[in-house]
């Protein structure tokens, strides 16, 4: 689901599907709702990088299979000793298989995101007690 600030939703299914069409729909929800998005329309890390709008091979979706990487810049200072900052590709990483060989996979996992978001919201200077205030307060616009 894409929930914009004023309650507005567009839903795309998580299932498999070729990337291309998930592209497709993906972008198509963002600008129905006028969110203008700018991404790296290509895959990270892979040796065949197939732009997504041109990715009709893959459609596999498994939801335990899970890659994490956010988009942060440079000089945030997570903490985790796995997550590093990827001069090629300008964000910090978190691998998979750092976070899968873990002693504590989702605690590993949850303090990498936990550092993230805190580092973003006060680089970014978000107003955390509006944002954080009431986490179902979207539940009625569902």
């Amino acid at each position: 689901m894409i929930r914009t600030s004023d309650g507005d939703t567009r839903r795309i299914q998580l299932e498999a599907t070729p990337v291309a069409d998930f592209y497709h729909q993906t972008m198509q929800a963002l600008d129905e709702l006028g969110l203008q998005t700018r991404i790296q329309a290509r895959p990270d890390e892979v040796e065949q990088a197939i732009p997504f709008a041109e990715d009709t091979e893959h459609a596999d979706y498994d939801p335990d299979a899970v890659q994490l990487a956010l988009l942060l810049g440079d000089g945030f200072g997570l903490h985790s000793a796995a997550a590093y900052y990827s001069q090629d590709n300008g964000q910090f990483l978190l691998p998979y298989e750092d976070v899968r060989t873990a002693d504590d996979p989702d605690r590993a996992l949850q303090q990498f995101v936990h550092t993230a978001y805190e580092a973003v919201a006060e680089r970014g200077v978000w107003d955390r007690a509006a944002l954080e205030d009431d986490p179902t307060r979207w539940d009625q616009h569902r």
